[in-house]
């Protein structure tokens, strides 16, 4: 049997996408990947993937470029003949449903890992691509969401039906490895961690402004943020002022990006993550709760999914600096509530957001109808 991923970056296959991967692979599936060549096309090709380099820009509407990336998909599905085809992020779901239709005895499968900027851009652009998306999604395709926000969403622009559309919550996380190291911190000096691609939506100017504000009431706070720019994204925080920060703090840090984010995780006492980005379902905040992790987020779609409010971390509204930084000096002061909130996250991530059962839940989708609504 032939499978088949699609998606916007080799990265994203790889960090997101590899464990199902892998999974599959050792069932005796041939597993096939169409992705822009990047750092992790490798990594993939190591893992036993066959993979084919393609051009697809993240973001923008040009013509030329789409229709090429449309013609380019027809012609591997065509070469291919997969048994299933599973599409991630925008542009692979739009131009791959498209191009799969002249493919009969294929299953498609199409992820919506989150809305992304586009839904909350420009309303022409919205609706340019909620046409597209219209036009591209037969009601033969099975549509997983990662949050109920989502799903409504698509149900109310009539995108999709409710007999095609499965909730799987999240890309899962190894509940195994993302475990903390017994290892005793510096109880004295609280650290706020926020990892992510640093994108403004992600909060990441909320985060310093909320950090400086508690660090005037309590000097032993420290605050980091791991990750790097997105040279793509017009939302992209600049290396300019992550240098500036390291320069002008001793309290404020910033980090490049790591593979491996256990140590981080594993270092800081808080995770915070302030997005008003369109998530899905952040693969940090799941990551940080497996680690044990008390979490500050916010009540946005995705984000709020991970966090029972006052049970394994703090939610705060969209853009709140004042209300971000009271949770930050709320988990500061409390170190027994901090204990517990960790101890509740650790319990989340086991029981919803499992690798094992969100692997298993995909797996299921492939062979069988949609699975939970």
């Amino acid at each position: 049997m032939k499978i088949i991923f699609v998606a916007n970056t080799s990265w994203y296959l790889y960090n997101f996408r590899k464990p199902l991967i892998v999974e599959l692979l050792n069932l005796g599936y041939k597993v096939y990947t169409i992705s822009p060549e990047d750092s992790y096309t490798k990594k993939l090709i190591n893992l036993g993937v066959l993979t084919n380099n393609i051009s697809i820009a993240r973001s923008g509407l040009s013509p030329i470029k789409d229709v090429s990336l449309l013609i380019r998909l027809v012609k591997l599905y065509a070469n291919i003949k997969p048994d299933i085809i599973h599409h991630f992020t925008v542009k692979p779901v739009i131009y791959g449903s498209y191009a799969s239709r002249s493919l009969k005895n294929s299953k498609i499968i199409n992820s919506i890992p989150g809305l992304g900027i586009v839904f909350s851009g420009f309303p022409i652009t919205r609706l340019l691509v909620i046409f597209l998306y219209r036009l591209a999604i037969s009601k033969k395709h099975q549509i997983i969401f990662q949050n109920p926000d989502d799903l409504k969403k698509f149900l109310d622009f009539k995108i999709v039906t409710m007999e095609q559309s499965s909730l799987i919550m999240s890309s899962g996380v190894d509940t195994e490895y993302f475990r903390p190291n017994a290892i005793v911190k510096n109880r004295s000096q609280i650290k706020f961690g926020l990892m992510a691609r640093l994108l403004w939506s992600k909060g990441i100017s909320e985060f310093v402004k909320a950090g400086h504000l508690l660090h005037k009431i309590n000097n032993n706070t420290e605050f980091i943020i791991l990750g790097n720019p997105d040279k793509d994204s017009l939302d992209s925080v600049s290396y300019e002022w992550l240098n500036k920060i390291n320069e002008s703090y001793t309290y404020i840090h910033w980090r490049e990006h790591v593979d491996d984010v256990k140590s981080f995780l594993n270092e800081i006492d808080v995770f915070v993550l302030p997005s008003y980005y369109p998530e899905g379902v952040p693969k940090s905040l799941i990551e940080a709760a497996s680690m044990k992790l008390p979490i500050i987020t916010t009540k946005t779609p995705g984000c709020k999914e991970v966090v029972a409010d006052w049970v394994n971390g703090i939610l705060v509204p969209a853009k709140d600096i004042k209300a971000l930084s009271i949770a930050m000096q709320t988990m500061a002061y409390d170190e027994k509530r901090r204990f517990e909130m960790g101890v509740n996250s650790r319990n989340i991530a086991k029981t919803k957001f499992s690798i094992e059962k969100v692997n298993k839940k995909t797996r299921y989708l492939y062979f069988n109808k949609n699975i939970e609504r």
